[in-house]
């Protein structure tokens, strides 16, 4: 009997001593294991936890973006293709306000600006390309030329002028009562430049009734100017005035005739030679304010002047004749020719950007809104 007892106490103090072993603080792998992949999981959930907030944001702070995104390129871009200031242009396909005449599809990028280096400064003929819809009929020609990407955007652009110019505006109808992107750039707008030679100043007895007025592209394009004042002949609109032409009337004529006009482009041969070529075709003069005249038309006795003759020609005008020119000495004249025995002059007048007897008007920079809404 004491024995059993004995052996039975022992028992029961050895499983009293494996209950409180059981019951101890320490952990078990399993706890480790599914405690690791929780922290994990927070982990993993906290760095996601931004991108899930995205979407919750405003899509106005997007429209805004997209919205002076498109301002920047239109007002501090040339656009894509542009030719560099300098450098003779022998394809219209060289700028984009060109060559959508003939095939918009080859434009890459609209910008209203002159020069990259001219950013704010809008070249008028840009402007009038950009804006017309017989051009680019399509608004997707323009989503994919200012805007890009797949979201299809729609879109508001327009540019009041200031000094009480046309308002231009091309796109969608912008929502009042809904919220879009916005974007407001002052620019300047650079109006072509015009010349008016007083010919007063050309009057010479025994001259031989020829007068020249030159256009130095060099001179033009002068870079102690600066990008503001540039007169760069191909892709701007050149025009002048030949004023007071009585002033070099004889003083035995009744009247004073004009024989003949033409457009003359320096050129340099093989040998280094430059010379000027004659070009073919007609040029358009306004004599005295009245309906316009092509220089073939014009009789071998003349036309009677007495007040002025205005000649203007459209940006581009002289891309094609600028292949008879080469590099940077690019310069052509205009000849007038008048009859010797009614005209008293003999003389060379310059398109340039100083007064020296040349009443010069420098391009003229006139402030603009342009605004940009996108939703």
């Amino acid at each position: 009997m004491g024995f059993q007892y004995i052996l039975s106490s022992h028992t029961e103090k050895k499983r009293d001593m494996g209950q409180r072993v059981d019951e101890s603080g320490q952990l078990s792998l399993d706890f480790l294991v599914g405690f690791s992949i929780f922290m994990l999981t927070l982990i993993v959930a906290s760095s996601m936890l931004s991108g899930i907030l995205i979407g919750l944001q405003s899509k106005k702070i997007d429209y805004d973006a997209v919205a002076y995104r498109t301002g920047v390129i239109l007002v501090e871009d040339p656009g894509e293709p542009n030719a560099f200031p300098n450098v003779v242009t022998i394809e219209e396909t060289d700028q984009w306000e060109f060559i959508g005449h003939i095939q918009n599809d080859q434009v890459l990028r609209f910008g209203m600006s002159q020069y990259k280096s001219s950013p704010k400064i809008l070249a008028h003929e840009k402007i009038e390309s950009f804006f017309d819809r017989t051009i680019y009929p399509d608004l997707s020609d323009y989503r994919e030329r200012i805007i890009f990407g797949d979201y299809p955007y729609n879109f508001n652009i327009t540019l009041k002028r200031l000094d009480g110019g046309i308002i231009k505006t091309v796109g969608d109808p912008y929502p009042l009562d809904a919220s879009y992107g916005y974007i407001r750039r002052v620019v300047q707008v650079k109006d072509p430049s015009s010349s008016t030679v007083d010919m007063y100043y050309y009057e010479l007895d025994g001259g031989n009734g020829q007068f020249d007025m030159n256009v130095n592209f060099s001179e033009l394009v002068n870079a102690t100017r600066g990008p503001k004042y540039w007169v760069d002949p191909l892709k701007e609109r050149v025009s002048f005035t030949l004023d007071n032409i009585s002033g070099i009337k004889d003083a035995g004529a009744l009247d004073l005739y004009l024989k003949s006009v033409r457009l003359y482009f320096l050129s340099v041969d093989l040998a280094g030679v430059e010379s000027y070529t004659p070009l073919p075709g007609s040029l358009d003069l306004i004599i005295d304010d009245v309906t316009p005249v092509k220089s073939s038309d014009i009789p071998p006795s003349g036309v009677i002047v007495n007040d002025n003759i205005f000649m203007e020609f459209p940006p581009g005008y002289f891309i094609q004749p600028s292949k008879f020119t080469s590099g940077d000495k690019t310069a052509m004249k205009f000849r007038f020719q008048f009859d010797p025995s009614t005209a008293n002059v003999t003389g060379i007048a310059r398109y340039q950007v100083a007064w020296s007897g040349l009443d010069y008007s420098p391009p003229t920079l006139n402030p603009a809104v342009l605004e940009v809404r996108v939703w």
